[in-house]
C-alpha cells in the first residue's frame, strides 16, 4: 500500500504532513565532515540533530548544517535543478516520516507557476527507489524509500485544495469551488500569484515574481552590518526577523524598526505585482498563504475587502498536498470513499 505524503521544498523551509505528523525544518544544507564530538546537553527535538546519506555523501540538514557545517547554504536559484540540494531536502523529509525500513509513497509536492517548466526533470529526478541513511541525534535509521506516485502541482493549488475540501477530500466551500479565487503565496524566494476559476487552474493568469521574505532578510542583513557592526548571514536571521530582536554579546537588541522597514518596502513590491497582473475587481476571494504572508499580513491585508489571510499561512500548501494524496490512495475513513462528482470534475489542479 502507498503511504501518502504532502511535501513543500521551500526557499525557507521544509514542510511535511503524512496525515499523522507535521516536520518542518529549515531549507538549509552543509556537508558533514565529522561526527560532533559532544551533544550531551542537545535538544530533544529531532529535527533539530538531523543529517542523512544521499548517494553516498552527508548532509547536515537544517539547525544541524547552520550549527555544524562550516559552509552552509539555502540555495534561492530559480532552478531547483542546478544546486543538489533539492533533492537532499526532499529525501529528508520522506525519510522523517518513513515509518518502516522500505516504505512506497504517493506524494504531492508543488512548484512554483513560473517554474513548472521544470516538473519533467524533477520528477526523473525523484521518481523511483532511494536508500538514504538518516542521523536524528544518535538515532541511524537506515530507509528505503521508493517514490512511486510524484504529483507536481502549481504550488498555490495547495492552499486552494486544502481551503476547498475537507480533511477527508470532500468539498466544504462551493463558493470557492465555483468562483474566481486569487491566491497570494508569499514564500522565502518567490512570490506565487495564482488564479482558480471554476474548479480550474488558469495558467495564463498566474505567475511567479522572484522576491520573498529572503530579500528583506538580506536588506536587514546588510543594513545590521552597515549602520550597527554587527554580521550575521541572512540564514541566521530566521528566528530575529520572527522576533524583532537579535542577540548581542548574550544581549537582545530590538531590530524590529529595521525589519519593519524592509517589510513594507517588500509588501509595496508585492502589491505593485498584484495590481500589474490582476484586476483584482475581478475576483471574488483573494486567500493570501505562506509564511511571508503571515509575517507581511498588516501591510497587504488592509489593502484588499475580498481578503483573508489562511491559518495557518506557512502549511497551509501542504495541507492541500496531503489531501490530494489522500484522496488518490483510498487512505480516506469509509464515510468519505464516495466521492462526489464536484471533486471529481469540479477541482482539476493541473
Amino acid at each position: 500500500m502507498l503511504k501518502p505524503v504532502g511535501i513543500d521544498v521551500g526557499y525557507g523551509y521544509v514542510k511535511v504532513f503524512d496525515g499523522q505528523d507535521w516536520l518542518r525544518f529549515p531549507s538549509v544544507v552543509g556537508i558533514a565532515t565529522e561526527a560532533t564530538s559532544f551533544s550531551g546537553l542537545a535538544g530533544s527535538n529531532k529535527t533539530r540533530a538531523l543529517s542523512i546519506t544521499v548517494d553516498g555523501q552527508t548532509y547536515n540538514v537544517g539547525e544541524q548544517a547552520v550549527r555544524q557545517s562550516t559552509f552552509a547554504f539555502r540555495s534561492l536559484s530559480q532552478s531547483r535543478l542546478e544546486a543538489g540540494e533539492f533533492k537532499v531536502l526532499f529525501l529528508t523529509g520522506l525519510a522523517m516520516v518513513a515509518d518502516r525500513p522500505s516504505v512506497s509513497f504517493h506524494v504531492v509536492t508543488g512548484l512554483p507557476p513560473g517554474l513548472l517548466y521544470q516538473e519533467k526533470a524533477i520528477a526523473q529526478l525523484l521518481k523511483g527507489e532511494h536508500r538514504v541513511v538518516l542521523r536524528l541525534g544518535k538515532e541511524v535509521l537506515e530507509r528505503s524509500l521508493n517514490v512511486e506516485n510524484l504529483r507536481i502541482m502549481p504550488q498555490p493549488i495547495g492552499t486552494y485544495l486544502g481551503e476547498a475540501l475537507d480533511a477527508r477530500g470532500q468539498v466544504k466551500d462551493e463558493a470557492l469551488v465555483s468562483g474566481r479565487v486569487a491566491l497570494v503565496d508569499v514564500g522565502h524566494g518567490t512570490t506565487d500569484l495564482a488564479i482558480a476559476e471554476g474548479g480550474e487552474y488558469v495558467p495564463h493568469q498566474s505567475r511567479t515574481v522572484p522576491v520573498g521574505l529572503a530579500a528583506a532578510q538580506a536588506d536587514v542583513s546588510e543594513r545590521l552590518r552597515r549602520e550597527l557592526g554587527i554580521v550575521r548571514e541572512a540564514y541566521q536571521l530566521d528566528d530575529a526577523m520572527a522576533t524583532g530582536k537579535i542577540k548581542v554579546a548574550g544581549q537582545p537588541r530590538d531590530i524590529s524598526n529595521l525589519r519593519d522597514l524592509s517589510y513594507k518596502a517588500l509588501a509595496t513590491k508585492i502589491l505593485t505585482e498584484i495590481h500589474s497582473t490582476w484586476d483584482v475587481g475581478t475576483v471574488d476571494t483573494i486567500l493570501f498563504t505562506g509564511g511571508g504572508s503571515k509575517a507581511l499580513e498588516r501591510f497587504l491585508l488592509p489593502q484588499f475587502p475580498n481578503a483573508r489571510l489562511v491559518d495557518p499561512a506557512q502549511t497551509a500548501n501542504v495541507r492541500g498536498y496531503y489531501t490530494w494524496a489522500a484522496r488518490a490512495t483510498n487512505t480516506f475513513p469509509p464515510a468519505s470513499q464516495g466521492t462526489s462528482a464536484a471533486i471529481n470534475h469540479g477541482i482539476n489542479a493541473r
